[in-house]
C-alpha cells in the first residue's frame, strides 16, 4: 500500500503518532484510539493489522499481552515517498527549461527524443525548406 494511502486515514495516521512515542500494547492503542474516533476496538484491530502488513509496525507477545512499536524503516519509506512526490513537482512541466514542452520525464513510454543540437545552431525547420500546415501563413513574395 502506498504511504499516502497509510496516512490518509486518520485512524492509522493517530496510531503511528502514538507508537512514535515507543512501545504500546494493543490494549493501550484500542483504548487510545476508539476514544479519540468513536470507534471499536476491533475497528483499531483492523487498522493495526494493515499497519502490519504493510510493514509499518512490528509486533512481539509478551505474556498475555501484544506490544506493538513502529518498525524502524517505517518513517524512512515515507521520506523516499516524499522524495519521489518532490523530485516530480520539481521537474514538472514547464520549469525545467520553459523552452522544453516536454521533459525527459513527462515522454511517453517509447518515445525515443531526438538528440539536442548545441547552443548556437538552427532549432527546427526554418526558410525554404520549412514544412507548413494548411494554418501557417504564406510567405511573402
Amino acid at each position: 500500500m502506498n504511504p499516502f494511502q497509510i496516512f490518509s486515514e486518520p485512524i492509522r495516521r493517530r496510531i503511528i503518532e502514538i507508537l512514535a512515542s515507543g512501545e504500546h500494547s494493543a490494549g493501550d492503542l484500542g483504548a487510545a484510539v476508539g476514544v479519540e474516533f468513536s470507534v471499536s476496538r476491533s475497528a483499531v484491530s483492523w487498522h493495526l493489522r494493515i499497519l502490519l502488513d504493510n510493514g509499518w509496525i512490528d509486533v512481539r507477545g509478551e505474556e498475555n499481552r501484544r506490544l506493538y512499536r513502529l518498525d524502524d524503516d517505517a518513517i524512512l519509506t515515507l521520506e523516499n515517498a516524499i522524495y519521489e512526490l518532490q523530485e516530480l513537482w520539481r521537474r514538472r512541466i514547464g520549469v525545467i527549461a520553459r523552452n522544453d514542452p516536454m521533459p525527459e520525464h513527462a515522454l511517453p513510454i517509447g518515445y525515443d527524443r531526438p538528440p539536442r543540437l548545441p547552443s548556437g545552431e538552427a532549432k527546427g525547420l526554418r526558410g525554404r525548406g520549412a514544412r507548413r500546415g494548411p494554418w501557417a501563413p504564406k510567405p511573402s513574395s
